[in-house]
């Protein structure tokens, strides 16, 4: 896990992905506090971005319950 680092990071995910950062993080490191520089950078599918010099564009992948996440774009501080 690249949080016992104690650095900052900067995670571009959808909310799906953060809820399990936050649950492996309380399995594997409860007593553990986040770098207050680990960021959250929510992404939408089909959106494209410049992360660390490479272009990525985010797309959307099928999931057994055909559910959406299109929730709206915000970039905050990671907590857990």
């Amino acid at each position: 896990m690249l949080f016992l680092a104690n650095m900052p990071l900067d995670v571009h995910a959808l909310d799906d992905t953060y809820a399990g950062i936050c649950e492996l993080k309380a399995g594997c490191l409860p007593d553990t506090e986040l770098h207050p520089g680990v960021l959250h950078h929510k992404i939408e599918f089909g959106e494209r971005r410049e992360i660390g010099g490479f272009a990525v564009e985010f797309i959307q992948a099928r999931t057994d319950d055909g559910d959406e996440d299109n929730s709206p774009r915000a970039n905050h501080r990671l907590q857990c």
